[in-house]
């Protein structure tokens, strides 16, 4: 999978979950309140539990409102990791993140399931010094089968972390213990996981890098199809799709105040004119667990 992320970034290690770098930030960072993130996200990133602070979007869209993430941790050096989303496909001012770290001592850990082939400021994501996730679940852009996705960082030390912890914390893996003239013995030097993509996989996912190129040129046709079929309606907001612009979502949002029908419903009447939508993500203070656990 190198060959294909060769001009992004220096590694990338092709991984069934992601669940274990959180425990990896988790066991780095001990404060009260290590984490910063947005609230409408997927369920995965509040596993961290007391670990993440939500930040609020900025006004013009669904990514970090990069001035209160800046607010924070100038008044609180209890934050240690930020956990930017490249929403939709759309990327986070990176480098402003990037030059936050610098200053005050943060870890970035970009949420880049949405990002295959996104830029931000003509840096592809993934190219950081710091570690982007991306994710290869079946609705994504390209698919492992279903499930995994990808570490990459330009980071020597921390790739080999990553590495060593998604098989156990062994020094060698299989391949290496038995194939023709290779030596059986083997060490534990940390305590890992087992979280490393299946070769038949990965092999699914290869077999579809081929096709990104054209995948993505198509993502563009039917944007293109959107913006013109949707344009002259007012009771919607289009989203603004950037240079750049992975495509993998087309947002839009109702101005419901112009509708005689709600949210859902509105969902349901395109459902049933065959045209399937759903909300991406419910914000995470609105679900019953976070709710019950935390009080929001």
């Amino acid at each position: 999978m190198k060959v294909f992320f060769r001009r992004a970034a220096l590694y990338l290690f092709a991984l069934w979950s992601f669940f274990p770098l959180y425990w990896l930030l988790n066991t780095s960072f001990k404060t009260s309140k290590d984490a910063l993130a947005r609230p409408p996200t997927f369920i995965f990133k509040p596993i961290m539990k007391n670990y993440i602070e939500v930040i609020k979007n900025n006004e013009n869209g669904f990514l970090f409102d990069l001035n209160q993430v800046e607010d924070i941790v100038k008044k609180d050096n209890s934050v240690k990791v930020i956990i930017p989303v490249h929403y939709g496909g759309e990327a986070v001012e990176i480098e402003f993140l990037w030059d936050l770290a610098d200053r005050y001592g943060l870890f970035i850990l970009e949420d880049a399931a949405h990002a295959l082939e996104a830029k931000s400021n003509n840096i592809k994501v993934g190219n950081t010094n710091y570690a982007a996730a991306f994710s290869f679940y079946a609705n994504k852009n390209i698919t492992t089968a279903g499930e995994g996705g990808a570490l990459s960082t330009n980071n020597k030390q921390f790739a080999q972390k990553v590495k060593k912890l998604s098989l156990h914390g062994i020094t060698k893996d299989g391949w290496n213990r038995f194939k023709n003239n290779g030596k059986w013995e083997y060490d534990i030097t940390a305590l890992g996981y087992k979280y490393n993509l299946t070769d038949s996989a990965a092999a699914f996912g290869i077999w579809q890098m081929q096709y990104v190129n054209e995948w993505q040129k198509r993502r563009q046709e039917l944007v293109a199809q959107y913006h013109k079929g949707l344009k002259g309606i007012g009771g919607i907001l289009l989203p603004n799709i950037c240079d750049g612009h992975a495509n993998h979502l087309y947002i839009i949002q109702l101005l419901i105040e112009k509708w005689s029908i709600t949210r859902n419903q509105f969902i349901e009447e395109m459902s049933k004119r065959e045209v399937g939508l759903a909300v991406h993500y419910k914000p995470i203070h609105m679900l019953s667990y976070y709710m019950q656990q935390y009080g929001f």
